[in-house]
């Protein structure tokens, strides 16, 4: 045995290994089988094995998987066969949770005294975040050539070189050398402001990026959004350019269309605006009439018999009551109209919110038979919240309003208030009639009416103003309903 040939190895092993511990690179020590003898702690980072799970073991048996290139390993084989090193091989290895990742391996044989090969050294650098940046690119340049017209032109504005795309764009055959000018592409019909700011700030070594007008062979108008950009020469002159273009030319057709709507739907509400308020005025004039003549009526009755006066005065009643209605009607497309015009002037101000739902509750509803008896139950502690205290009393007397006169099972509506995940829950049950199902989500149209509420007075707008109250609270408003059973109106605002 020789001995003292042993204890070489063991001392070179020994320095291998002190050497190889202080790289952060994986590296392997394998007997000349490619036995794994010694791993680093870079290796067991990298991969996820220990020294005592791969001991004796080879690198196929436990790293290589499904995609790694069996033809690359047959070429490492045949080459460390031969007694060579391998270097700069990129590899696809498997880690112990079977996660891929990508290598660069370098593998050098290692010799004994008596010039053979005993060892392996392989050193190995995770280039993963390398190999997915590298793979994205290609795919970006991949995507980029199917989906971008990219074309190079020279310093005299000549197109020396183009993708696919520009050909079939244009129509033209495909040449290496293409020998026309860019400018042709945006002849004299197009804005020339946009391309005289161009060449100013390309030949300055900047970027040059817009949307320009084309025309192709057939005279057909389109749109580009174009990146221009320099190359520039050892003295940072310009002397190539590079063309990125996306044919934009349908998001400009939408663009226009779009502005165009948007015009018209300006137009419409200005033209709503102005009927409203010429109804609210032209309406106010025969209704003030009308009740001029109700009064003239009565001072002609005074003259009759009883049951004359008892018929004049049904008519009169009818009469004022319908009056009512209108002005009501008009004052309600008026108030709907300042709010979708944004007329309507919103003062917040901090308040006691249970308090100021109690003090509208004693204003409007203590004397009333069924909103006397309106149950109110505040949970939690409310802290304060902005409102206007005007405008929300709109939301909660009309929201009352209809769920009393909905209501004709005698039980009185109830009122919850609660805080939950920082917004207030301002809840209005009623137990009347109830809402469709298919009609719930209508109710806050404007002149919608649910078809089982013909026989109550109405005019359909007041849940809009509601609606848009609600909004301009920055709140939302729902509504839950079963027919028959009544209906559950839920406003979230929030507590700022």
């Amino acid at each position: 045995m020789n001995t003292s040939g042993i204890k070489m190895e063991s001392v070179i092993n020994l320095e291998l290994a002190k050497i190889a511990s202080l790289t952060h690179n994986a590296v392997v020590i394998t007997d000349k089988n490619r036995k794994i003898r010694w791993v680093n702690t870079g290796f067991t980072r990298l991969s996820g094995y220990s020294l005592e799970e791969v001991y004796g073991k080879t690198p196929k048996e436990f790293l290589h998987g499904p995609q790694t290139d069996d033809t690359l390993l047959y070429h490492i084989h045949q080459k460390l066969a031969k007694g060579e090193g391998v270097e700069n091989i990129e590899l696809l290895n498997y880690t112990k949770n079977k996660q891929p990742y990508w290598i660069n391996l370098e593998i050098k044989p290692i010799f004994n005294e008596n010039k053979e090969i005993y060892q392996y050294m392989a050193i190995i650098i995770d280039i993963t975040n390398q190999k997915n940046t590298l793979n994205a690119v290609s795919a970006y340049k991949k995507a980029l050539e199917q989906s971008a017209i990219v074309f190079y032109s020279d310093i005299e504005g000549f197109i020396t070189e183009a993708n696919e795309k520009y050909f079939s764009y244009f129509g033209l055959p495909n040449l290496k050398k293409c020998n026309f000018r860019c400018k042709s592409l945006w002849e004299e019909k197009s804005e020339r402001p946009v391309y005289d700011s161009m060449l100013p700030i390309l030949m300055k070594g900047n970027v040059w990026k817009n949307k320009i007008q084309v025309f192709t062979s057939k005279e057909e108008e389109c749109w580009w959004d174009i990146t221009i950009i320099p190359f520039l020469d050892d003295e940072l002159k310009p002397f190539q350019f590079l063309h990125i273009c996306f044919d934009i030319s349908l998001q400009q057709k939408f663009n226009r269309e779009q502005e165009k709507a948007f015009r018209k739907e300006k137009e419409l509400s200005e033209l709503k605006s102005s009927f409203i308020t010429t109804v609210s005025h032209e309406f106010r004039t025969p209704l003030t009439v009308i009740q001029s003549s109700i009064e003239l009526i009565n001072d002609m009755v005074v003259t009759k018999t009883e049951e004359d006066k008892q018929i004049y005065a049904n008519l009169q009643s009818k009469i004022k009551t319908a009056l009512t209605r209108m002005e009501n009607l008009l004052d309600d497309i008026g108030f709907l109209g300042d709010i979708k015009d944004s007329n309507i002037k919103f003062n917040p101000q901090k308040i006691n919110f249970p308090a100021y739902i109690h003090n509208i509750l004693n204003k409007y509803y203590k004397t009333h038979p069924l909103g006397s008896k309106i149950q109110l139950q505040v949970k939690n502690g409310i802290p304060q919240i902005s409102i206007d205290p005007f405008l929300f009393s709109h939301i909660v007397i009309n929201l009352l309003n209809n769920a009393i006169k909905y209501t004709s099972s005698g039980k009185p509506p109830e009122i919850i208030i609660e805080e939950r995940n920082n917004k207030l829950i301002f809840i209005i049950q009623d137990y009347g009639i109830g809402i469709p199902e298919d009609e719930i989500k209508k109710i806050f149209d404007n002149f919608y009416r649910a078809k089982n509420s013909n026989q109550y007075s109405g005019n359909g707008i007041g849940l809009s103003i509601v609606k848009e109250m609600v909004r301009l609270h920055n709140g939302k408003i729902t509504c839950k309903s079963k027919l028959g059973d009544g209906s559950l109106f839920i406003i979230k605002l929030p507590i700022k």
